[in-house]
This record gives structure tokens, sequence and C-alpha cells, in this order.
């Protein structure tokens, strides 16, 4: 068995991982655990796909429901943290956010599951409780966002949560804090920006089932959830697109059963954007293409990879990150925002994001 024996389930993406060759199979006694973000909402096939192209990788990702992948044998090398000593001896998990640039929200559940997570490699695999010398953040090791400001504010309810964690699982008796009761709205048929809740959490399942997400489930009803059902309104032609999940909006999302269909139309349209073959099938390679140019777009961070981004972009693909290359990314952003049908403004926000996942997830390899 490759994954951890936890009390919980976890996704074995170990095997494809190592087949892209950014790991390092050598073994180390483990001696600390390192956080990081996606730096995007993320699934764990997303961030599979990443790191095929991209030469990183880490231990653990929890997504937006708090589940748990493992990619890296836990004793093993990840090309996590930009620093041998940190590789070597630390345990990295990656976390889902939700929301994006400039907070880089990760919800309770995301946080929670990977702290506990961290209290149960601190008692089984390294031997000792959690505390700042060997429970850290990503830029511990190296100058980087990451794992962003929000993490940051709350790292001591982060690092909390992990020693509970650890002390339940050695059979330890310290006090736990009460937990933070969480805000609930009152009970209304109408959700807007700011409500919190399960009727929010069915709403967002229901978003995702019926392919506008994907939006994380996590019960808050923030800025990702609201252009996501803006989408969805648009979609269903609805006179007032307000992102308000009011009565009518519920009826026409509640009557919609028409699963997503593809369409290579809209398919090589986005191909002829990011500059690769244009044969109407989303398939790896076009994926790659195009999750790459939103990441950077996003996150303005480059990958590894800077000849394979330009020529997506359509700028000389001399390695060199200058103005024409910045520039050619915005121009790209615009033609994608055009075939998406959505505000041709060059930068990726969430009504992009949302409405170029939802034709990702209607057309990924559906051929």
């Amino acid at each position: 068995m490759t994954t951890i024996a936890y009390d919980k389930p976890v996704e074995d993406l170990v095997a494809q991982l190592s087949a892209t060759g950014h790991v390092t199979h050598d073994a180390y006694k483990k001696t600390s655990v390192t956080i990081h973000h996606n730096a995007g909402i993320m699934t764990h096939e997303d961030i599979l796909r990443a790191w095929v192209v991209r030469p990183s990788s880490a231990h653990f990702d929890v997504d937006g429901a708090g589940s748990v992948a493992q990619y890296v044998k836990v004793d093993e090398y990840a090309w996590a943290v930009g620093n041998t000593e940190g590789n070597q001896f630390s345990i990295s998990i990656e976390m889902c956010n939700s929301t994006l640039s400039p907070d880089w929200q990760v919800s309770a559940t995301t946080w929670q599951a990977a702290a506990r997570l961290a209290g149960w490699l601190f008692a089984f695999e390294i031997g000792a409780r959690p505390d700042s010398n060997n429970f850290f953040q990503h830029d511990h090791w190296s100058a980087t966002g990451c794992p962003g400001p929000y993490i940051a504010s709350i790292w001591g309810q982060v690092m909390a949560a992990a020693q509970a964690a650890y002390d339940s699982f050695v059979g330890h008796s310290s006090p736990t804090p009460a937990p933070t009761p969480t805000p609930v709205s009152p009970p209304s048929s109408v959700l807007s920006l700011g409500s919190k809740g399960a009727a929010v959490s069915a709403m967002q399942a229901e978003l995702n089932a019926k392919g506008f997400g994907p939006v994380v489930v996590d019960g808050d009803f923030g800025p990702a959830t609201q252009a996501t059902l803006k989408v969805a309104q648009a979609a269903l032609h609805l006179a007032v697109v307000d992102g308000i999940y009011g009565p009518n909006t519920q009826a026409a999302l509640a009557a919609y059963s028409k699963p997503l269909t593809t369409n290579p139309a809209l398919v090589t349209n986005l191909q002829n954007d990011v500059h690769v073959l244009p044969d109407g099938k989303w398939g790896n390679g076009t994926d790659v293409a195009l999750t790459w140019v939103m990441s950077v777009a996003q996150s303005q961070s480059l990958p590894g990879d800077i000849k394979a981004l330009q020529t997506w972009v359509g700028a000389t693909p001399d390695g060199f990150w200058g103005q024409l290359s910045k520039l050619a990314l915005v121009a790209t952003v615009r033609k994608i925002q055009g075939s998406l049908g959505v505000a041709q403004d060059g930068s990726v926000g969430p009504i992009t994001l949302a409405a170029f996942n939802k034709a990702r997830v209607a057309n990924l390899n559906k051929f």
C-alpha cells in the first residue's frame, strides 16, 4: 500500500504522480509538516494535471470538501518547498482555496481537515507534538506568498487544531478550546452574498450537480459562489442575472436536468486562442495549455517552462518573460473571454473562472 494508514479515506494518486518524474524516490526520516495552498479552487485531479506539466509535487492535498489525496510516499522527497532541506525532511500538505486573490481564503472544512491530517502525521510518522519548531507555513522555507494572507492570519487556530488532533491520536487529555459557532443565515427562501449554512451548501451542491461548478461546498455564499450562480442564471435565460438565489432561480435550477453537452466549436475557438491544434477535442494537451494560461493570468506566478507558456500566448518563445510576453498573456485572456462569452477585460476574475470551469467540465476528454 502506498498511502498512509489514515483513519479516513485517502485517494491514491502516488503512481500517477510518480509517472511524471516530478518526485525523488529517496527516503528520509521526516521531522516537520509544511502547509501550502493551491492558489486556486482545484480538485485533486486538477492538481495532478498541473503537476504533470509543472515540475512540482507535494505529499498530500485536501480539497474543498475536506477529502484527502496522496501523491508522494510519506517518507520520500517531494518537489514542494523550494528548499532542499525542507523537501528532504518535511511532509507537505496542499489545501484548496475557497476564494481567489488577493485573500486566498481556505474554508474551515479544508483547513481543519488539513490540521487533523497534520496531527496524525505528527503522531504516527514524526513522533513529536506540533509546535512552532516543526509545523510550518510554506514561506518558512523560501520566499513565497504561499499559503496566502488568510492562512497566515489564522495560523494560531491551525496550530491549535493540529495540536488537538495530535493529542487525540496519542491519547493525551489536553483541554480543547470550544469551537467558534458558525453563523447561520436565518430561515429564508432567498440566499445571497454573505449567507451561510446548510441551505447554502445545498445550493452549491446543486450548482455542481447541474454542471455549473465546480464551486466549493462550504456553506459560505462568497464571491466565487455568487459568480457561479450568475453563470447559471445566464445559462438558464433568466430575466435577471443578479447572483441572488431567489424563487425564480430556485425554480429554474430545479427544473434544469439537461446534462451539459460537448461543444466542439467552442473548443476549437479556445484551441485557436492558445495556438494548439484546433481539432475540437479538449484532450490533455489542450487542457494543459488552457489551464496554464488561466492559472498564470490569475495568480501571476510563472511556471518552470516559460517558453511553452509564451508559445500558447503567441509570444516569441525566448524564455524571457518581459513586457511583450505579459501583453500577449492579457491579449490571450481577452480572446478566451470572447470565446466564453464573458466580458473581455483581460483578467481572470470569478465570472471568467466560472465560465471557463463550466466549459472545461462539459468538454474535457469527452470524445
